[in-house]
């Protein structure tokens, strides 16, 4: 019985991981719709081709288990789904009482979140697009290592979008610790023996499986880019992917310990501290081709946050899977939340775009 289990949910997984890999490939405008005469009545994003996958898994994910997980809010099933599309070694998800976790191979666990936690900040999933009310609900600044549901509260925006980032504004740089030492290694020693090298613009880089992966395939991207825009390259010289160290200014471990990033042209797209700036020119003007090319193959950009990194982008796929099934869900016009399981009946009420950020207050703390 459990084999078939682990087989029915590899094929109810299977839709939402073949539409993710594809949907990179498509037009970027789709048809949507045909009438009844087989005419094209209405195109749209081709992100839309992961609605349907990832509401069909969700509700049968919600009935795993005897329904244990059925009590969870759309926003919170969404974020299992993206984090086991995401990562294949994630080979379960169990409720109990003091949270929920996520059972990886090798029978290791990693708390997605605590019950206090659930119960302290439960989901509106009517706000699920509403970036205002994230904001009110402050993530500390200055305690970064965060439960893994914390670490995808904060949505993150794919270009062309570049929002303003006001204090508290940094999605994908709170991130749970217990979940990276547990994909890559809690020492250095253990985060070597699973790395991998590959080139960017022919430089040798060192990452971490999927993202040494992941990182080949932007630079197949970016080839072709640089043969018809030759002023691309010098925005392209790897400063290192793997390092074990502390990140600037700080004590958490920078995310290159884990072999998840890469640093580009430093000496052209600073960090924070080092410009000494609140906002930054690059935060709007660094080019698009580049930073599109790199979320398409699961990775963030740190100049999306109000501690701005200009020269990092970070393997995060759960954040990019997330930020596409939001930004379907926006275009939809918020209506897909209907759709989805666990979401909230509406009441006519409008959803506030992602994208307005005017009027939200700075959350309290230090940058950091």
């Amino acid at each position: 019985m459990k084999a078939l289990h682990r087989i029915f949910r590899v094929l109810t997984c299977f839709p939402v991981v073949l539409s993710l890999l594809l949907c990179p490939l498509l037009p970027e405008r789709i048809p949507a719709h045909y009438n009844l005469y087989g005419e094209v009545d209405r195109w749209g994003s081709r992100l839309e081709v992961l609605l349907l996958p990832l509401c069909c898994t969700a509700e049968t994910a919600a009935g795993e288990r005897g329904g244990e997980l059925s009590g969870l809010s759309a926003e919170d099933r969404i974020n299992l789904l993206c984090l086991r599309s995401a990562y294949p070694q994630i080979r379960a998800v169990e409720s109990g009482p003091d949270g929920i976790w996520l059972r990886l191979e090798g029978e290791r666990r990693v708390l997605y979140a605590s019950a206090a936690e659930l119960a302290a900040h439960p989901y509106d999933d009517a706000t699920l697009l509403d970036r205002e009310q994230r904001l009110a609900r402050r993530l500390d600044p200055a305690r970064m290592d965060v439960s893994l549901r914390a670490s995808m509260h904060l949505p993150y925006l794919p270009d062309p979008e570049r929002a303003a980032t006001p204090l508290g504004y940094s999605p994908g740089r709170w991130r749970s610790y217990a979940f990276l030492k547990a994909l890559y290694g809690a020492d250095a020693a253990t985060v070597r023996r699973g790395l991998g090298v590959t080139s960017l613009q022919g430089r040798k880089v060192r990452m971490s499986g999927a993202a040494v992966r992941a990182l080949a395939a932007v630079d197949g991207r970016l080839r072709e880019a640089v043969r018809q825009r030759p002023e691309l390259k010098p925005w392209l010289v790897s400063a290192g992917g793997f390092l074990w160290r502390p990140i600037a200014g700080e004590q958490r471990l920078s995310p290159h310990s884990f072999g998840i990033a890469i640093d580009l042209s430093p000496q052209r797209a600073p960090y924070w501290r080092w410009a000494r700036m609140e906002r930054h020119p690059l935060q709007q003007s660094y080019d698009s081709e580049i930073v599109r090319a790199f979320e398409a193959e699961g990775f963030i950009w740190g100049g999306k946050w109000h501690e701005y990194d200009l020269m990092h982008f970070e393997y995060r796929p759960e954040i990019m899977a997330k930020a596409r099934v939001l930004h379907q869900l926006e275009t939809a016009g918020g209506s897909g939340l209907e759709g989805l399981p666990g979401g909230a009946e509406r009441d006519g009420g409008t959803v506030a775009s992602p994208h307005d950020l005017s009027g939200v207050g700075a959350a309290e703390g230090s940058n950091g």
